[in-house]
């Protein structure tokens, strides 16, 4: 799962990662670096188009998304 910008709008992203990552179970996903369970990068486009470099905000861990995310987005309802 990911979600992207120009790279403009990295801040954005960063926030973004930094509020995940806050989220209440955390500790229910297994991994040694947490850190590493949302990710932020910088892509360049295609060589020959003009666009703006893209940042890119991605989920790296299933466990992330179903022990996290999904039960946050449930409380929303």
């Amino acid at each position: 799962m990911g979600i992207g910008q120009t790279s403009q709008e990295i801040g954005v992203l960063e926030a973004i990662k930094k509020f995940l990552l806050d989220l209440p179970g955390k500790s229910l996903v297994q991994t040694n670096k947490p850190a590493n369970l949302v990710q932020v990068g910088v892509y360049n486009p295609a060589k020959g188009r003009e666009t703006k470099p893209m940042a890119v905000l991605t989920v790296t861990k299933m466990n992330f998304l179903t022990n996290v995310l999904v039960p946050f987005f449930d409380n929303l309802i």
